[in-house]
């Protein structure tokens, strides 16, 4: 994936709903909601920034979205259906994010 395409997926992603019932469920410690509530604000951080051609994250929401990688897997493998679909998406993007964001 390169960054236009991790872009367009981004774009389409952020127009989903989040899956209907989900929100309080918990596959690790931290809600469903709030695992996508933060790696989406870094998400949104990045491509915010990389419309100025300069795609970066700061040091801080990088790390974020490096440990909420952990959990987007324990989401995917735990979920099915929908629900899967919805989080696998979301870790994918979060993947692209950490790579093309490092140091």
């Amino acid at each position: 994936m390169d960054l236009t395409e991790a872009r367009s997926e981004w774009d389409a992603f952020r127009h989903l709903p989040f899956p209907r019932g989900w929100a309080g469920f918990h596959v690790t410690e931290r809600a469903l909601a709030l695992t996508d509530t933060e790696a989406a604000g870094c998400i949104d951080t990045f491509f915010g920034h990389s419309q100025q051609r300069l795609p970066w994250l700061d040091r801080k929401r990088r790390r974020i979205l490096v440990s909420l990688l952990p959990e987007l897997d324990a989401a995917v493998a735990a979920l099915e259906g929908e629900p899967r679909e919805y989080f696998a998406q979301l870790r994918d993007i979060a993947r692209f994010v950490v790579a093309a964001s490092a140091p």
